[in-house]
This record gives structure tokens, sequence and C-alpha cells, in this order.
């Protein structure tokens, strides 16, 4: 608004390096069975990795009832040190809901809430929105002074539970694709990590800046609502209330 301005971002220090990704791939297809869904999270993790001016306007939540299945292993391995230590978060999900300090969010691109669990509340869902689509944040530190900043925060929650959250009828913030239920055998975990230890992240970070060139699928938009999917379904039904679901039966009885 012709006023002067400090740019303070700072990008992750691994640098992009031109070489196969299939590793990467191959792990992505295992978390993501379902095909259509699958590019739908390459083109989330190339937006968030490759363009950090683009804000995405919908959040990343992976629900399987196994454990150990390598959800975390794509956000603390993976996209947090592609996005840069120092612009993420580790949270629980007592601290994206209930605490009344937020300075975890203030300034960073990438929110990671290892296991959401709200039973059948709807404030963890209410609470999200301001988190994942608002453009200007306040930010509340202890014993420091509130202050408003630009949002720039993408959210990654995994889950163990069905009910990670409520889900509104119209809801347009979560893509929540299927996830892998079966564990990946031991042998591919290691070549991953091999793989990323030798320099596979710098892979991944040219392939991300190089997506729409590399492949046939796009950035996603400024914006963009959130891709609809089965599982997301199933968990806006649940959240119905019981005279909700016996309306839609009889409707769909008509």
């Amino acid at each position: 608004d012709g006023g002067m301005a400090m740019n303070t971002f700072r990008g992750t220090s691994i640098k992009p390096q031109q070489g196969d990704v299939q590793p990467f791939l191959e792990y992505m297809a295992y978390m993501f069975p379902n095909e259509a869904e699958y590019e739908e999270v390459l083109r989330w993790c190339a937006t968030l990795i490759g363009r950090p001016h683009i804000r995405m306007a919908y959040a990343l939540l992976l629900i399987s009832k196994t454990q150990g299945i390598g959800k975390t292993t794509l956000a603390e391995q993976i996209l947090r040190p592609l996005v840069g230590p120092h612009n993420c978060s580790v949270v629980t999900d007592t601290q994206l809901v209930d605490s009344q300090f937020n300075a975890w969010l203030g300034s960073k691109r990438l929110i990671i809430v290892n296991e959401i669990y709200s039973g059948q509340g709807w404030k963890a869902y209410h609470k999200s929105k301001t988190i994942i689509t608002d453009e200007f944040i306040e930010v509340n530190q202890k014993h420091e002074k509130p202050y408003t900043v630009r949002n720039y925060a993408h959210v990654f929650a995994c889950s163990n539970s069905d009910r990670a959250i409520r889900m509104a009828e119209e809801d347009r913030r979560w893509f929540i694709p299927t996830v892998a239920e079966s564990k990946w055998p031991r042998e591919k975990f290691s070549k991953l990590r091999k793989f990323l230890e030798r320099g596979g992240l710098g892979h991944i970070l040219h392939w991300a800046q190089n997506f729409e060139s590399l492949s046939d699928l796009q950035y996603v938009a400024p914006g963009a609502s959130a891709p609809m999917t089965e599982r997301k379904q199933r968990m806006i039904e649940e959240s119905r209330s019981p005279m909700v679901n016996l309306a839609v039966e009889l409707a769909e009885a008509v």
C-alpha cells in the first residue's frame, strides 16, 4: 500500500538437484492406494514444497487405524525439511483446539498435528477454520502483546480414529484421502530412508519446483476447495445427528 516492508521469509537449506524421485513416488503410491486421490496428494505436496507463494485453502488429514504405516514419515521426514524446520510447528490437538496461546502459528508454513481426535465435539472443526482459511491471524504469545500477521499456514493432520474430527455437510477445508491400512515391507522403508539420506530430498525439491513440466498435473490453485473423497463423505454422514440421518434416509427412499 505504498509503504515499505521487509521480507523475513527463509526457505529450506536443501538445494534442488535433478534426479530420480521414483522411491518417493513409490512410497506415495503405497500410502494412497486410490489413484485419483494419490494424484491430489501429490499436487498438495508439490504446491507446498515448490510454490511457497501459493497458500492453499484446505488442509490434509490422513486417517488409518493401523499404526506405523508411514504417515509421520511424509510429514516430518519429507515435508518438514523441504519446507524448512524453522517454517514448521509440531503441535498437539490440545494446542490446536484449547490453548489460548498460538505462537506456534505465527510466520509458519506447515503445522503438523500427529494425532488429532476430537470425539463427537465440533470445537476442533470450528477452531481449525481460522487457521486453514483466514488471510490474517492474531498471534497470542505468552507474556507478549497479541499482534496480527498474514496467515501462511497449512495444516497436515494425522489420526488413528475415524472420528478424528466432525465434518460439516458443506465442508471445503479438509482433504481426507484413503490411506493404506497394511504396513509397507521393512526393506522398502529402509530403501526410502537411504534415498532421503543420500540426496533424495534435493531430488524431491527439484521435482516439486518443476512439477507441472515433469507430470501431467498442475499445482493447486489459490482458493481451490478440497476434493471430495469417499472417506470424507463417510465422516460427514457420521457427523450428522440421528434425526438428520433419518431425514436423509427418508428423502432417499422417496
